[in-house]
């Protein structure tokens, strides 16, 4: 809790703050924190409690009034979304088109998300070909406010292009115009880590 207190003072009131709890939380002491939560401004908790415990989620998602809950990047599919979903267990869906069966199947995902009125925010970390084929997914959805990345080093994103996915001054992507997913990838850097 100190350490998001001193991101909360480093960034001040004004800019959106959420939680990656990666599943280590019990439900009781994710409600008993929500006065927390709501007194450093938290917009989501990510993932706070095991992603297989549907019950739980849907306990937090219909009890707690100030956060909203996000989940679960590693499932894979529609059937298993749809159950997350009735269950009301999920503010903001979390697919990652790499695990959940690509635009193809994660353009369903997100239709069913919207039909059910919560945001869906896709989950890309990994690779530089993943990072782009999120942004023009995201760009083609109407629910996705953001997408979670992240921005530690890691060549097969931060190497792998010619020229990375752009950003503006404030960490908006912006969508490659090129055929394709609007990359070009770095080919000595491809054969420097294939195995």
């Amino acid at each position: 809790m100190a350490r998001v207190e001193l991101v909360r003072q480093t960034i001040g009131p004004d800019y959106t703050l959420m939680l990656d709890m990666n599943c280590t939380w019990r439900p009781d002491d994710v409600l008993a924190a929500e006065p927390f939560f709501e007194k450093m401004g938290i917009f989501a908790i990510e993932e706070p409690i095991h992603s297989d415990d549907v019950a739980g989620y849907a306990r937090l998602a219909s009890s707690l009034k100030h956060v909203q809950v996000a989940g679960c990047e590693s499932e894979q599919g529609l059937a298993r979304y749809r159950e997350l979903l009735e269950a009301s267990a999920l503010d903001i869906v979390q697919a990652n088109l790499g695990w959940s069966g690509g635009f193809t199947e994660c353009t369903k995902i997100a239709a069913l998300t919207q039909a059910y009125n919560k945001l869906f925010t896709p989950h890309t970390f990994f690779s530089a070909v993943l990072t782009a084929a999120n942004v023009h997914f995201a760009a083609a959805q109407p629910n996705v406010p953001f997408i979670e990345s992240e921005e530690n080093k890691n060549p097969l994103r931060t190497e792998l292009l010619k020229e990375p996915v752009a950003c503006d001054e404030h960490m908006n992507y912006i969508v490659p115009q090129g055929p394709g997913l609007g990359i070009d990838l770095n080919w000595d850097v491809v054969e420097k880590y294939s195995v």
